[in-house]
Order: C-alpha cells, then structure tokens, then sequence
C-alpha cells in the first residue's frame, strides 16, 4: 500500500502543477474578458461596503433603505471616477507635450551638478532618451495617452455594468445555494466563503480607496504650495497608483518631482518637494493605513510581493493593483477546505485562528442582496 500511495501523491502533484499552469495560461489568454469582470465583481464588493457603512450615518442612515444607499453609492462612485477620467484626459496630453521641456531642463540640471563636482558633462535630452529607451517620439507619445485615458474611460463604464449586474444577481443568491448544495453544512460552507469574501475584500477596498483620497488630498495640498504644474493630474495618479503595493507609492513621487526638476531646475526644490511626497507617504502608509486597515487580510508582506510580482506579470499593472484582493480571495477559499487549509496558513502572515478557518463557526450569513434583519421596511 505505501508504494502505491508514492506514484498517487506524485500524480496529484502533477495534476496540481499542470492545473496551475492551465489556469494561468487561460487567466493571460483571456485578460481582456476576464480583468473587466473581475473588476466589476470588486467594484461590486466595494459598493456593498459602501452601502452598509452609509448606515452608520447619523439620522439619515438608519432611515434609508438599503437599496437607496446602494443606489447613491452606486451613482456617486461612478460620477467621482468619471470626473477623474475626465480630469487625466484633460491633461494628459498637454502634460505628453510638455514631457520635452522638463527633459532638457533635467538635462541641464545634471550638467550644473556635474560642474558642481568638477565634472565636464554634455547631458542632452536626446542622449537620455537614446540611454534609456532609444528616440521618443512626443507625438505617438501624446497619442497613445489621450488613446490609454479614451479607453480607461470605457473601461468604466464596462466594470459598472459588471458590477450592476453583480448586485442584481445577488437577489438570487440563497436560492441559488439551495439549489446547488442540498444538505445545510455545505450551503453553510459555501455562503461562509462568500461572505469572507465580501466582507474583507469589500472592507479591505473600502478602506484601501478612503486612505489613497487622503493620500492624494495631501499630495494636492503639497504639490500647490510648490506650484507644481498639473497638481491635481499627479495627486489622482499618486492614489491609483497606491493601490500597487510598495512599488506604487515610489512611482507616484518620482513623476511630480521629475516635473519639479523641468519647472525650477533647482536641486534644493527638488529635494523638499521629495522629503515633503515622501513624509507624506510614509505617515499615510505607516501610521494612518495600519489603523485604518489593520490585518485586514491576514497577508504575509512576502506573499504581497510575490503576488504582486506574479499578477503583474500575468496582467500588468491592473493584476498588480489586483493582486491583493485576488490573492486575498484565493487564501479565504484554501482556509475553506481542509485539504488546501495549510496553503492558507503558510500565505498568511501569522496563522489563521480557530474561528478563522473554520467554516462551520461563523454564522451563516448571505450575499451582497439587502438583508431582512437589517431593513425591515424593505
């Protein structure tokens, strides 16, 4: 019996090695299907959140139904990023062709530091672009951002109607369970994993989107005492690209302080525009996030990292702003089963806790559909 369970345990192995590679070859084949709607179903999630807290408001929250305070989340997240989208696509381009100017004064700044140092130096703009990336041209450049921005705004559009019809078929949800699993402890199982699923991954993008608006209001405020050009463009993009896990952040203050170069070509107003980004960024991601956020999802740094690295490779930078939600969702479904449970042990950061990887404690709970407990009007 032991030798025949040797070749058993390596064949299922190689069943979950292939299965794995299946799948990611599948998820790279079909990006363009597959990220809009994983997406929506965030969008989704996040909407659900939304509503739920809206509850807490005083006075107005606990008279509302839930349908309207899904309602009047759903209309005003999609305004606030259409206003965004409109903003990027406003300056995006005259920001392409402005790209040149900062570049030679860049140029010229290296050769006054190199001086400085007793240094000859002869640092054009054009010899940085052959250094690093070989000839730009402005005008494909300016093309294919107004191009990107255009098609981001379709993508908007695309994720919410997704995630609307995530929040229709979400009526249907215990009805659908209990259709598919006949006996109670599996149909408790399954909505167990669900629920995790909305609640930390709603929470978590919640929390995420409320830190990176304060992490950009900041950033505004600091860019207009500066004077930096296209304040607002740099502050939008400092909170998307803070969705991006460790290396995001470091992306959002190189740009504005590459502008700060072309406009002043001052070294010292350089620096303070960078001590400023980064003691901004590091007071919102070190003292504000962790208690607004705390262990949300239970995530070992390493895993963040290595997922990062993973879905960004896979999908670019919308797995790398995915890769957090959708590693989370994979841990929440391994704690589920005691088969793949020690997967989400080793992918946590300190362990999962009787309650947490126990399906069967919780209590049963149901979708993203409003609840009877809660609105009893509805």
């Amino acid at each position: 019996m032991s030798g025949s369970a040797v070749p058993i345990r390596l064949l299922t192995l190689c069943a979950i090695v292939i299965a794995l590679a299946a799948g990611g070859w599948m998820l790279n084949v079909a990006a363009g299907i597959v990220i809009p709607i994983i997406l929506g179903g965030l969008v989704a999630f996040l909407l659900n959140a939304l509503a739920t807290s809206a509850k807490k408001i005083p006075v107005i929250g606990p008279l509302c139904p839930f349908w309207l305070r899904m309602s009047v989340s759903f209309l005003l997240t999609f305004a606030v990023l259409l206003v965004f989208a409109a903003l990027l696509a406003r300056n995006v381009e005259q920001v392409a062709r402005d790209a040149s100017s900062y570049g030679e004064a860049f140029s010229n700044m290296l050769n006054s530091l190199a001086a400085r140092f007793g240094y000859e130096a002869d640092v054009t703009w054009h010899s940085l672009q052959d250094l690093f990336a070989g000839r730009i041209n402005m005008q494909d450049t300016v093309r294919y951002g107004v191009g990107a921005i255009t098609n981001a705004i379709v993508y908007v559009f695309l994720i919410f109607i997704y995630a609307l019809f995530f929040l229709l078929e979400a009526r249907y949800f215990d009805i659908k369970m209990e259709r598919i699993f006949r006996t109670a402890d599996t149909r408790r199982r399954a909505q167990f994993i669900m629920h995790q699923m909305i609640e930390k991954v709603g929470d978590y993008m919640a929390l995420k989107t409320l830190v990176n608006v304060m992490l950009g209001a900041i950033c505004f405020a600091i860019l207009f005492l500066f004077g930096i050009d296209y304040a607002a463009f740099w502050a939008i993009l400092t909170g998307a690209f803070n969705y991006i896990p460790y290396v995001g952040s470091l992306v959002a203050v190189l740009l504005p302080v590459f502008v700060s170069v072309g406009q002043y070509e001052s070294m010292d107003t350089t620096l303070s525009l960078a001590a400023c980004l980064i003691v901004a960024q590091n007071i919102v991601g070190y003292y504000i996030e962790p208690r607004l956020l705390g262990k949300q999802l239970n995530m070992s740094p390493l895993v963040i990292m290595i997922s990062l690295a993973a879905w960004g490779a896979m999908w670019g930078i919308a797995g790398a702003i995915l890769s957090v939600p959708l590693t989370s969702m994979m841990i929440i479904l391994f704690a589920a089963f005691p088969g793949t449970r020690p997967l989400a042990v080793m992918l946590s950061e300190d362990g999962f806790s009787r309650d947490d990887a126990d399906p069967m404690v919780p209590e049963p709970v149901t979708s993203l559909a409003p609840q009877p407990a809660e609105d009893p009007a509805e």
